[in-house]
């Protein structure tokens, strides 16, 4: 069966039952944009969002025999978000008096926006950076996740409000 008739869940049993590399293969092309995208608007770095990507799979190759189900993209999704913030982390300079204030500024939020988004639970993180991060509309979320849209915008409105308080300002709105 072509991989792009292939579901998630089969793609995934497939590596995990028979260890098929070439089912691996097919996770990765359907996934590596995405995630690309994701970590580079993270990191602001093509470099970085590169090599995390890289780590994430690599990781998700791992690990992929303990995976228990549900959304693979989510899964994925988070994995790139926390390596993403472990490079942010490891890679962060010290704050330096002839810093161009922008950047100095840059840093610290990308940093917050971080801890803030670790303060939400997992179903409320995975639905605002669909939301922010991959421009998914509500209704893509409510299909992908298998729930009603009201509770999408509900699970939405709540986690903006959390990173609102979280960071003491305004989150976009968009």
């Amino acid at each position: 069966m072509p991989e792009s008739v292939l579901s998630d869940t089969a793609l995934v049993r497939q590596v995990q039952l028979d260890g098929n590399d070439e089912a691996f293969a097919a996770i990765v092309r359907r996934y590596q944009s995405p995630l690309r995208q994701f970590a580079r608007k993270l990191l602001k770095s093509e470099e970085q969002g590169d090599e995390v990507v890289q780590e994430v799979f690599l990781i998700a190759y791992r690990r992929l025999g303990s995976f228990r189900g549900g959304s693979l993209r989510s899964w994925l999704l988070t994995i790139t978000y926390r390596e993403s913030l472990r490079t942010l982390q490891q890679k962060r300079k010290p704050l330096l008096l002839d810093e161009d204030y922008q950047v100095v500024y840059d840093q610290i939020t990308r940093l917050d926006v971080g801890k803030a988004l670790d303060a939400l639970d997992e179903r409320e993180r995975q639905i605002l950076v669909a939301w922010l991060y991959w421009d998914r509309s509500h209704g893509e979320i409510a299909a992908q996740e298998g729930v009603p849209l009201g509770t999408v915008k509900g699970i939405l409105s709540r986690a903006k409000k959390k990173v609102r308080q979280f960071l003491g300002g305004s989150v976009y709105e968009g």
